[in-house]
């Protein structure tokens, strides 16, 4: 509710990851892309379709493990991650200003100033239909950093976007003002059904958790295994009462299966 950064961890240590890593944030971003869909005309209670592919711009879009749901609320188009559902509504209702204007209401293109080296999140004009879903599920050229992703579900959570704080003594002056989250009491249980019905309902968390899961792809075509599979980086998001975070394995997989068993260790130990 504050802004402020309580802590901040690098295992192994020698690189701050968590101010200067550059990463692409996977479907942990999708609590933008919601966001941006809400703000223009989709309503919370709509349903959904969850096709196995979909395509945009003459790309096809799939799902992870070429799942496939039909017919989903809004909420659990969200809480399943679907990509196809999503990438769909984004080409059907924005264009690529509404969703980087979204974008930069969650901080992105802009520096996060906190008085020590920290990536800039980064969100490129999107310039084709397929760029639009691309960037929509936190793919494309998206560069962004866990410091800056734990500001988002900070803003759901507060309500506000909200520059993060590092050091308060001396009070940082010129702080950009909050950005009120127009939707953000929409979104709160969505991610909430993350944790109870979702992607992440087979991790052990305790408690009132609301989060979003990510597995965000890298490298190039010669970079695939044998399935063709590129590897991804582990996310999760989210928040606990006060405190929100933001977990990336660099390298590790699966946002669920690695991400989040690691995000319930820390929360349960939260009150």
């Amino acid at each position: 509710s504050t802004g402020e950064v309580l802590a901040a961890v690098n295992v192994p240590g020698g690189f701050n990851r968590a101010f200067e890593g550059q990463y692409p944030p996977g479907s942990a971003f999708k609590i933008v892309s919601y966001s941006a869909l809400l703000d223009n005309g989709m309503a919370a209670d709509e349903t959904m379709d969850c096709p196995e592919e979909y395509e945009l711009g003459g790309w096809p879009f799939r799902n992870a493990g070429e799942a496939e749901y039909g017919s989903q609320s809004v909420t659990e188009a969200f809480a399943t991650s679907c990509n196809t559902a999503l990438v769909a509504e984004l080409g059907d209702r924005l264009s690529g200003e509404q969703l980087q204007s979204s974008a930069e209401q969650f901080g992105m293109n802009q520096p996060l100033d906190v008085g020590v080296t920290s990536h800039e999140p980064v969100f490129p004009a999107v310039d084709s239909a397929t760029m639009l879903g691309s960037q929509g599920i936190g793919q494309g050229q998206i560069l962004t950093s866990p410091l800056h992703m734990a500001t988002l579900p900070s803003a759901i959570a507060d309500g506000s976007w909200r520059h993060p704080v590092l050091v308060n003594e001396p009070e940082v002056d010129d702080l950009p003002e909050p950005r009120p989250i127009a939707n953000a009491e929409a979104i709160r249980p969505m991610m909430r059904a993350v944790i109870t019905d979702g992607t992440a309902e087979d991790v052990d968390f305790e408690g009132d958790v609301f989060g979003k899961t990510g597995t965000a792809e890298y490298g190039t075509a010669e970079d695939a295994d044998d399935d063709d599979e590129l590897p991804s980086h582990a996310w999760m998001v989210g928040y606990k009462g006060d405190v929100a975070f933001a977990l990336i394995v660099d390298g590790g997989g699966g946002g669920s299966s690695v991400a989040g068993p690691l995000a319930a260790d820390f929360t349960n130990g939260l009150p």
